[in-house]
C-alpha cells in the first residue's frame, strides 16, 4: 500500500464528526445521520457494521504550490444541512453544499442523495469542481469504514472490473500478501448475512486494509473511475463527476 491509501485510511477514521441529528430505524438497517447528511454509523439488526459513510476527495499538489492537507471530507462541511424525507420504511437524505479544507474553502459543490431501506443503502453523488484540481488517478470517492471485528477471518467475493470472480479469506491480522483487485462488487460474509458493496458503470470498488498502520478497521471506497496517468492531470473548475454506490444486506 502507498501513502495515498494511508492518508485515505487515517482520514476516513479521524475526521471530525458532529453529533448525529437524525436517525433512520427499521427491522434491518438503522443509521445515525449528521446535520449535513453523511452517515456517522450504520447498523443491521442492532449490530454496528459501518462508520463514517461520506464523500471524500483527494487531490495532488505540484512543487510550486503551498503544501497543505490536499483532501476534502463531507464531515468537514459544517454549513450544509440535509433535507430528510420519510415514506413508510424508507428514508431519503438530500444535501447540496460545498467541500473544502483549511486552504480551499470551497473546492467543489456536492449534491448527495442517500436512499435508505431495511436491506439497502444507495448513494448518488454529483460533484462540480469550483477550482482546478490535479491528480494522477482518483479525485472523488465514497468512504465506508468497517470495524475490524466484523470481518477478520471472514470470506470475501470480489467481482473484478474484468468480470472475473475472486474468492478470498480476509486474514485475522494484516498480511501484506492479501490483496483484493479493483472491483465492481465486493461481498463479505458477516455472521448470518452478506454485506455487499457495488458501483455503477462510472465507479470502482476498492478494499484497503487499515490494519497495515495498526488501525482496527477496513476501508471500502467506491471511487469515481479514472485512469492512472504518469503525470498530473488538471481538471478545471466546472468539471462534473457523477456516480452511484450501493450497499445491500441479504441473508446468507
Amino acid at each position: 500500500m502507498n501513502l495515498k491509501f494511508l492518508a485515505a485510511c487515517l482520514g476516513a477514521l479521524f475526521v471530525c464528526s458532529s453529533a448525529h441529528s437524525a436517525e433512520y430505524k427499521s427491522d434491518g438497517i438503522s443509521a445515525k445521520i449528521a446535520k449535513n447528511g453523511y452517515i456517522t454509523e450504520l447498523s443491521y439488526k442492532n449490530k454496528v457494521l459501518l462508520k463514517n459513510i461520506q464523500i471524500e476527495a483527494s487531490y495532488s499538489l505540484n512543487q510550486e504550490e503551498e503544501k497543505h492537507d490536499a483532501r476534502f471530507f463531507q464531515a468537514w462541511d459544517y454549513e450544509g444541512k440535509a433535507d430528510i424525507t420519510e415514506n413508510g420504511r424508507e428514508m431519503q437524505i438530500h444535501t447540496k453544499s460545498f467541500l473544502g479544507n483549511s486552504k480551499i474553502k470551497k473546492g467543489a459543490e456536492y449534491e448527495s442523495s442517500i436512499f435508505l431501506s431495511p436491506n439497502e443503502l444507495v448513494i448518488k453523488s454529483k460533484i462540480t469542481t469550483l477550482v482546478d484540481l490535479k491528480t494522477q488517478m482518483h479525485l472523488f470517492r465514497h468512504d465506508f469504514v468497517i470495524p475490524e471485528e466484523n470481518i477478520s477471518g471472514r470470506g470475501l467475493k470480489a467481482t473484478g472490473t474484468d468480470g472475473l470472480d475472486s474468492f478470498l479469506l480476509i486474514p485475522a491480522t494484516y498480511s501484506k500478501n492479501f490483496k483484493v483487485p479493483p472491483s465492481k462488487n465486493i461481498s463479505i460474509s458477516i455472521q448470518d448475512y452478506i454485506l455487499s458493496f457495488s458501483a455503477d458503470q462510472k465507479g470502482t470498488v476498492y478494499f484497503s486494509d487499515c490494519r497495515a498502520w495498526n488501525e482496527k478497521s477496513i476501508l471500502i471506497t467506491v471511487n469515481y473511475s479514472m485512469k492512472w496517468t504518469p503525470e498530473l492531470v488538471s481538471y478545471p473548475s466546472g468539471t462534473v463527476f457523477e456516480w452511484e454506490s450501493k450497499i445491500t444486506i441479504i441473508p446468507d
